[in-house]
């Protein structure tokens, strides 16, 4: 059994204000629909605030590259060694 609360109406009305970004959410605007859903801090443009839902665009222009996602440009070597805190960082002079 899931110890999580799936009440999307108690969660609605817990739900932290949204963080301001100028334009709304980024992904329903390129995409038409959110993947955050709820979760969304930027869910004011794409969320009924009454029921939780997702609402998705009925017309997604297709020709709207979507925004480039987060790359780590790092090699796993470094990143393993970053998080073990073993790189050995040098200082340039």
């Amino acid at each position: 059994k899931c110890k999580y609360s799936h009440d999307l109406k108690a969660f609605m009305a817990t739900r932290p204000n949204d963080l301001p970004l100028e334009g709304g959410c980024p992904n329903y605007n390129a995409r038409g629909y959110c993947i955050y859903g709820a979760m969304c801090r930027f869910g004011a443009s794409h969320i009924n605030m009454a029921t939780g839902d997702n609402i998705t665009k009925p017309e997604v222009d297709d020709s709207v590259p979507l925004p480039d996602p987060t790359v780590s440009l790092l090699p796993k070597d470094v990143q393993s060694k970053l998080r073990k805190r073993m790189y050995p960082f040098k200082c340039r002079t």
